[in-house]
């Protein structure tokens, strides 16, 4: 440290990460572990709680005082001691092995003070360290035997592609969402969002709420679906939702007809599972959303990233929040190696030419997908400018008003020449968006069900 360092310390006084005191005394305790449940700081001794500086003698019998004050705290703190001139500076840094406490207490720093904590608050706050976990803490409201639904387990059995051999009770014991307490059976909260008929009964946050809104805004709402079925149930409502308000594109390959979402089915999938899987199920007052406007799709959870997941290391590294649903949700062929999912999403983002994925961490996180328009996706399927791809629009658009029309007849409604006509209508015909009937003299032309498909999409 300098001078000038100490000086503007001093001038800012006592904050967040900066504690004062003349002399030491039986609150230093407090401080420390405050300052190790917090993101670290500093105590000045020697030093009056107005910044100025009244000196203190670091002896040999000081440091062990405040050694011996750090090494009785619960966990042990880390400490490093520093002087500069007549001040003796106690480093404490962040705590890995949080919450810390003192005879006193559990402390947390609060501005430029250390505040004790009650119960709720250390429930909260350990919690928000992810020292609990929710998918692991036993459901102990209702025996086991009450709630638990066996068709969702042999429906579980069966994505795995396994047979019943045991009992369901080892067969869940065996999966980590039973325990036995006096006896008893009771399940996890994972046992319960997977393994009961409407988790929402017991865990009435655990519902995944979709809606269609009209335009780019939350003010008309077209269409809305609260999804309160088991995880997996969840998943598959959701996806068949997004199924439901998004655009197809047709592709024929011989004799095969593909419907392909405008936003690939995969992504959407894999968005849908993260949320799910990776929600802050702590947190009451909110749903996983997956909202649908005109211009975009957002997929959004409670929770930001996980306590030691930074925006750095997000998209490369995996930590699961729920490491048990999502255990499960990997034994059921829901999710593929840990930490690769963004990058497959990004990657079949780029493959299909879609706008990049905007992500969101803070207290929610979500996912955004620009949506492209009818005109754009036909566009990119063609290989055309867009002023080229409205002329084939509107083409489809003169074609869908009658049963069938010829060269002649579009180049006249259209004032186009022929050959332009037939050159369009080529194209057209070559992607199956328009069928060619009959020989050359009499060649009608009419709309494809990929046609038909793409007007009803565009509209």
């Amino acid at each position: 440290m300098t001078k000038a360092e100490l000086q503007l310390i001093l001038q800012e006084g006592e904050g967040y990460r900066a504690e004062f005191k003349s002399s030491l005394n039986s609150d230093l305790q407090r401080e420390l572990v405050a300052f190790a449940n917090g993101s670290g700081g500093r105590v000045f001794l020697g030093v009056s709680d107005d910044g100025k500086v009244t000196g203190i003698e670091a002896t040999n019998h000081l440091r062990s005082q405040i050694q011996q004050a750090a090494s009785t705290c619960d966990p042990p703190v880390d400490i490093k001691l520093e002087t500069f001139e007549n001040i003796l500076i106690i480093e404490v840094k962040e705590g890995h092995d949080k919450p810390y406490r003192c005879t006193k207490g559990f402390f947390l720093r609060a501005g430029s003070s250390s505040e004790k904590m009650n119960t709720a608050q250390i429930i909260k706050f350990v919690q928000s360290e992810g020292r609990i976990k929710f998918d692991e803490l036993l459901f102990k409201k209702y025996p086991f035997e009450e709630i638990f639904d066996s068709e969702k387990l042999n429906h579980f059995l069966s994505l795995k592609n396994i047979s019943k051999s045991i009992e369901d009770a080892d067969i869940l014991s065996n999966l980590g969402v039973l325990e036995f307490v006096d006896d008893q059976a009771y399940l996890t909260h994972t046992g319960v969002l997977f393994f009961t008929k409407t988790p929402t009964k017991y865990i009435p946050h655990s519902n995944v709420v979709c809606a269609r809104f009209q335009g780019n805004d939350k003010a008309t709402i077209l269409d809305k679906k609260e999804l309160s079925g088991d995880l997996i149930s969840n998943i598959e409502g959701a996806i068949l939702f997004l199924k439901t308000h998004l655009k197809n594109r047709v592709e024929i390959s011989g004799t095969r007809r593909m419907e392909i979402l405008e936003i690939p089915e995969v992504v959407l999938r894999e968005a849908i599972v993260n949320a799910i899987a990776h929600r802050d199920y702590f947190e009451k007052g909110a749903n996983v959303m997956v909202e649908v406007f005109d211009d975009m799709i957002e997929i959004s959870n409670p929770g930001g990233l996980p306590k030691g997941l930074s925006e750095k290391d997000f998209g490369k590294k995996s930590l699961a929040r729920n490491p048990n649903i999502c255990a499960l949700l990997n034994q059921a062929n829901y999710i593929e190696k840990m930490g690769t999912g963004i990058s497959r999403m990004r990657k079949l983002m780029q493959k299909g030419n879609l706008p990049e994925i905007q992500f969101e961490y803070s207290e929610f996180f979500s996912l955004r997908f620009s949506r492209i328009s009818g005109l754009d996706l036909l566009r990119n399927e063609l290989g055309v400018i867009s002023k080229r791809a409205s002329k084939l629009r509107f083409i489809m658009k003169e074609l869908a008003e009658a049963e069938a029309f010829s060269v002649n007849t579009l180049s006249e409604k259209l004032e186009l020449s022929s050959r332009a006509i037939r050159d369009d209508l080529q194209i057209l015909v070559e992607h199956g968006y328009v069928n060619m009937i009959g020989e050359t003299k009499d060649r009608v032309y009419t709309l494809t069900s990929k046609g038909v498909q793409f007007l009803k999409a565009d509209n």
